[in-house]
């Protein structure tokens, strides 16, 4: 008796809609469930956005231009993004009742002093303030709307 009658193509096979649990207690395993877990969780959760502006300062792209084997904002950048995605895996933790998404919206890398930016030697408040008041500057140069606030 052959069996050649009873083999299906695959696209008569349906599908079934209830998911088979695999019982196996492997690693892989493990972390399939805890990966379907955290999605199922994320997708019950709220998403909300931390919108980001990142400032580069020349120190550091001229740093990057003496160590890095190619294009030195290449490099700024992948920096950058490691440290971003860090801070995102922070915020997705699933002790936090609230998911939050790092959206980078702006990143500049200055690639030569700006001499109305007083660094403070390394006091980060006076670099900070210092900062604040030259990104007012630039944005009420550029968007005079922004002037009255």
């Amino acid at each position: 008796m052959s069996d050649a009658g009873n083999v299906k193509d695959f696209d008569d096979v349906e599908e079934e809609d209830e998911e088979v649990e695999p019982r196996s207690s492997s690693p892989f395993f493990k972390r399939q469930r805890r990966r379907r877990k955290r999605a199922a969780a994320a997708a019950s959760k709220p998403d909300k956005a931390i919108e980001l502006a990142v400032f580069v300062d020349d120190d550091l792209y001229a740093k990057e231009k003496e160590t890095a084997s190619g294009d030195p904002i290449s490099a700024v950048k992948d920096l950058v993004f490691t440290y971003l995605n860090s801070v995102q895996l922070l915020y997705n933790s699933e002790r936090l009742d609230t998911q939050f998404r790092i959206v980078l919206v702006r990143l500049e890398v200055f690639r030569s002093r700006l001499s109305s930016i007083n660094k403070g030697r390394g006091d980060v408040e006076t670099y900070l303030d210092s900062f604040c008041s030259w990104q007012k500057v630039e944005k009420t140069s550029k968007f005079p709307c922004f002037s009255s606030h």
